[in-house]
């Protein structure tokens, strides 16, 4: 918990620093002279993530969960009464037969606990408990007072502006009635989530459209080619729109936990959709060729090994996506060890 408080104050005093320094200079834009003390400053605040364990975190939310976790617990110490830190079981109670394996905040559920598993593993970490109940313990005690020398409203300030840490000078341009905070986002942070929604889905309905207008006969070849334009532009602007959303205006808690994983598992679906269809790209390339008669028996062959391949690829991408989405593989591969048993004793002929 020391290393934590530490390490977020350190930070902090950094992040004020730069800010108000960043304030008075000329330009949009960090100068040279201000960049060393952000980056000295994100050292500070990842050392202070590293104190939590986010192994039941997916992947594609580990960064904003880990930021927005470490606001929302200094908000709480900011608040509530802490022990001194000598009497905070140290290293010997952490040795031997009968060491601890966790330890609670008094008068709180705040957990430091061992880590049994994972890159982690040996370290007292703020408990994935704790993490996951962060946000319930922020709501109850965010309105009692701050206590002297609090990093006061530091969550409020992440949410409401754009950017990570430190948000650029045009966030002083905005009109102070698109700040005000709906649903945990500002106004502002709504009206560009929708947007960039909204743009999203226009482009790619712009393709859809185009890959539906009757062309001139084409070969099967360009049809392919075709079939694949469409997978292709969801995944490539997929990317940007997610950049934008979680790093320029910067949505924050579960309306962007919610965002990031509808699109990416949009994202992973398309790729897989793509693999598939570039296995008879492939096929029809291969086809394609004069020795090969494009209706004979080698032609469907030379399909059929496409689109097999095509579809275990996509099956294999797939599963790695809802993999990084958090998703355990284990229940949808036993259920489909137990869909295949059953198809198989269906199919036995009757004695």
């Amino acid at each position: 918990m020391e290393s934590f408080v530490n390490n977020f104050n350190a930070a902090y005093a950094i992040f004020m620093r730069v800010y108000k320094e960043e304030m008075k200079e000329p330009g949009l834009f960090l100068s040279a002279k201000i960049r060393p003390l952000v980056e000295k400053a994100e050292n500070y605040f990842q050392r202070a993530v590293q104190c939590l364990n986010l192994s039941q975190v997916s992947a594609s939310n580990l960064k904003d969960v880990g930021y927005e976790s470490v606001l929302l617990l200094k908000e709480i110490f900011d608040r509530i009464p802490l022990p001194p830190y000598d009497v905070i079981p140290g290293a010997k109670a952490l040795e031997g037969k009968d060491r601890i394996k966790i330890w609670h905040v008094p008068k709180t559920e705040i957990a430091i606990e061992l880590a049994e598993e994972g890159p982690d593993q040996g370290e007292f970490l703020f408990s994935p408990e704790t993490v996951s109940n962060l946000r319930r313990f922020y709501n109850k005690i965010k309105t009692m007072p701050y206590k002297p020398g609090a990093s006061e409203g530091v969550y409020e300030f992440y949410i409401r502006t754009p950017g990570r840490l430190i948000p650029p000078k045009w966030t002083g341009l905005l009109p102070a009635w698109t700040t005000r905070i709906y649903l945990d986002q500002t106004l502002w942070q709504w009206m560009g989530l929708g947007l960039s929604l909204f743009l999203f889905f226009l482009f790619n309905y712009a393709v859809f459209r185009f890959q539906r207008r009757k062309h001139k006969p084409r070969s099967a070849l360009r049809k392919m080619w075709l079939k694949l334009l469409l997978p292709a532009t969801i995944t490539l602007s997929a990317f940007p729109m997610i950049w934008f959303v979680n790093e320029v205006i910067n949505v924050t808690g579960s309306v962007l936990i919610v965002t990031i994983t509808v699109m990416e598992a949009f994202t992973w679906l398309m790729i897989a959709w793509g693999a598939v269809l570039i296995g008879g790209l492939v096929a029809e390339t291969v086809i394609a060729s004069p020795k090969i008669d494009s209706k004979g028996i080698d032609a469907s062959l030379v399909r059929t090994i496409g689109k097999l391949i095509g579809i275990g690829v996509g099956l294999y991408i797939l599963l790695e996506g809802i993999g990084h989405l958090g998703v355990s593989l284990v229940p949808i591969l036993t259920g489909l060890g137990v869909a295949g048993l059953a198809l198989s004793l269906a199919a036995r002929p009757t004695i």
